[in-house]
Protein backbone atom coordinates (compact mmCIF):
# COMPACT_ATOMS: atom_id res chain seq x y z
CA UNK A 1 0.00 0.00 0.00
CA UNK A 2 1.05 3.67 -1.28
CA UNK A 3 -0.64 5.90 0.65
CA UNK A 4 -0.53 9.36 -1.82
CA UNK A 5 -2.89 11.88 0.05
CA UNK A 6 -5.01 12.49 3.18
CA UNK A 7 -7.33 15.23 3.60
CA UNK A 8 -8.53 16.23 6.87
CA UNK A 9 -11.77 18.79 6.62
CA UNK A 10 -11.81 19.13 9.42
CA UNK A 11 -10.25 16.96 11.99
CA UNK A 12 -9.35 17.68 15.57
CA UNK A 13 -7.74 21.44 15.53
CA UNK A 14 -7.43 21.09 12.32
CA UNK A 15 -10.20 22.94 10.04
CA UNK A 16 -8.67 21.87 6.45
CA UNK A 17 -5.73 20.23 5.61
CA UNK A 18 -4.19 18.02 2.38
CA UNK A 19 -0.90 16.61 3.44
CA UNK A 20 0.64 15.12 0.00
CA UNK A 21 3.15 11.87 0.42
CA UNK A 22 5.78 10.66 -2.18
CA UNK A 23 6.74 7.03 -2.52
CA UNK A 24 9.77 6.21 0.11
CA UNK A 25 9.88 7.42 3.24
CA UNK A 26 7.82 10.74 4.57
CA UNK A 27 9.22 12.89 7.36
CA UNK A 28 6.31 15.65 9.17
CA UNK A 29 8.33 18.20 10.53
CA UNK A 30 7.10 21.13 12.23
CA UNK A 31 7.44 23.08 15.51
CA UNK A 32 5.35 22.27 18.75
CA UNK A 33 1.65 22.20 17.81
CA UNK A 34 1.89 21.92 14.51
CA UNK A 35 -0.31 19.46 13.67
CA UNK A 36 2.07 16.67 12.90
CA UNK A 37 0.86 14.30 15.30
CA UNK A 38 -2.66 15.10 14.30
CA UNK A 39 -1.99 13.98 10.34
CA UNK A 40 -0.77 11.04 12.28
CA UNK A 41 -4.14 10.48 14.41
CA UNK A 42 -6.18 11.14 11.26
CA UNK A 43 -4.09 8.52 9.26
CA UNK A 44 -4.57 6.36 12.01
CA UNK A 45 -8.40 6.57 12.21
CA UNK A 46 -9.32 6.85 8.48
CA UNK A 47 -7.68 3.65 8.16
CA UNK A 48 -8.84 1.62 11.91
CA UNK A 49 -11.70 3.96 13.75
CA UNK A 50 -14.78 2.38 13.01
CA UNK A 51 -17.65 5.49 12.16
CA UNK A 52 -20.27 3.85 14.68
CA UNK A 53 -19.10 5.40 17.85
CA UNK A 54 -20.93 4.49 20.62
CA UNK A 55 -21.28 6.77 23.96
CA UNK A 56 -20.83 3.43 26.18
CA UNK A 57 -16.83 3.34 25.24
CA UNK A 58 -14.75 5.20 26.47
CA UNK A 59 -12.39 5.17 23.58
CA UNK A 60 -14.94 6.09 21.45
CA UNK A 61 -16.11 8.83 23.21
CA UNK A 62 -12.33 10.09 23.80
CA UNK A 63 -12.05 9.78 19.94
CA UNK A 64 -14.96 12.30 19.36
CA UNK A 65 -13.56 14.26 21.74
CA UNK A 66 -10.39 14.81 20.02
CA UNK A 67 -11.69 14.37 16.28
CA UNK A 68 -14.19 16.78 16.69
CA UNK A 69 -13.10 20.89 16.91
CA UNK A 70 -13.78 22.38 19.93
CA UNK A 71 -15.61 24.06 20.96
CA UNK A 72 -18.55 23.71 18.74
CA UNK A 73 -17.85 21.08 16.74
CA UNK A 74 -20.34 18.36 15.19
CA UNK A 75 -18.26 16.30 12.55
CA UNK A 76 -14.92 15.38 11.67
CA UNK A 77 -13.95 14.38 8.07
CA UNK A 78 -11.29 12.45 6.12
CA UNK A 79 -9.75 11.21 2.91
CA UNK A 80 -7.03 8.53 2.14
CA UNK A 81 -5.92 8.32 -1.39
CA UNK A 82 -3.57 5.26 -1.86
CA UNK A 83 -2.33 2.63 -4.43
CA UNK A 84 -2.65 -1.02 -3.55
CA UNK A 85 -2.52 -4.00 -5.95
CA UNK A 86 -1.81 -1.60 -8.69
CA UNK A 87 -5.41 -0.02 -8.02
CA UNK A 88 -6.16 3.79 -7.05
CA UNK A 89 -8.49 3.96 -4.07
CA UNK A 90 -10.28 6.79 -2.01
CA UNK A 91 -11.40 6.00 1.31
CA UNK A 92 -13.51 8.59 3.09
CA UNK A 93 -14.74 8.35 6.63
CA UNK A 94 -17.14 10.97 8.10
CA UNK A 95 -18.13 11.05 11.59
CA UNK A 96 -21.62 13.06 12.78
CA UNK A 97 -24.18 12.26 15.01
CA UNK A 98 -26.48 10.04 13.47
CA UNK A 99 -25.17 10.78 10.13
CA UNK A 100 -21.62 9.02 9.81
CA UNK A 101 -20.31 7.33 6.80
CA UNK A 102 -17.49 5.24 4.74
CA UNK A 103 -16.84 4.90 1.20
CA UNK A 104 -14.34 3.04 -0.70
CA UNK A 105 -14.31 3.68 -4.10
CA UNK A 106 -11.75 2.30 -6.73
CA UNK A 107 -11.95 3.78 -9.57
CA UNK A 108 -15.06 2.13 -11.14
CA UNK A 109 -16.98 0.65 -7.94
CA UNK A 110 -18.05 2.01 -4.36
CA UNK A 111 -19.01 0.38 -1.43
CA UNK A 112 -20.36 1.98 1.36
CA UNK A 113 -20.84 -0.70 4.07
CA UNK A 114 -18.18 -0.18 6.93
CA UNK A 115 -17.76 -4.02 7.36
CA UNK A 116 -17.48 -4.72 3.66
CA UNK A 117 -15.02 -2.27 3.45
CA UNK A 118 -12.85 -3.60 6.15
CA UNK A 119 -12.47 -6.97 4.27
CA UNK A 120 -11.60 -4.89 1.17
CA UNK A 121 -9.14 -2.99 3.33
CA UNK A 122 -7.51 -6.32 5.29
CA UNK A 123 -5.30 -7.61 2.63
CA UNK A 124 -3.08 -4.02 2.13
CA UNK A 125 -3.16 -3.99 6.11
CA UNK A 126 -1.38 -7.50 6.95
CA UNK A 127 -1.29 -6.53 10.76
CA UNK A 128 -3.69 -5.83 13.76
CA UNK A 129 -4.75 -2.04 14.95
CA UNK A 130 -2.93 -2.43 18.02
CA UNK A 131 0.64 -2.96 15.03
CA UNK A 132 0.22 -0.13 13.54
CA UNK A 133 -0.75 2.09 16.36
CA UNK A 134 2.41 1.19 17.98
CA UNK A 135 4.37 1.92 15.63
CA UNK A 136 2.81 5.14 14.63
CA UNK A 137 2.36 6.40 17.63
CA UNK A 138 5.96 5.18 19.36
CA UNK A 139 7.24 7.41 22.16
CA UNK A 140 10.98 7.91 22.59
CA UNK A 141 11.32 5.51 25.41
CA UNK A 142 9.62 2.86 24.18
CA UNK A 143 11.27 2.63 20.34
CA UNK A 144 13.65 0.27 21.50
CA UNK A 145 10.83 -2.25 22.31
CA UNK A 146 8.97 -1.37 19.17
Amino acid sequence: MQINSLSLAPFAGIHRLQVDFKPGLNVLLGPNEAGKSTVVEALFAVLFQSIKLKRSVRADMEFQRRAWQYPDGDHAHLQLQFLAADTQYTLTKHWQQEKSYAGLFDGGHTVMEEEVINRRLAPFLRYGAVTYANVLFARQHTFRNT
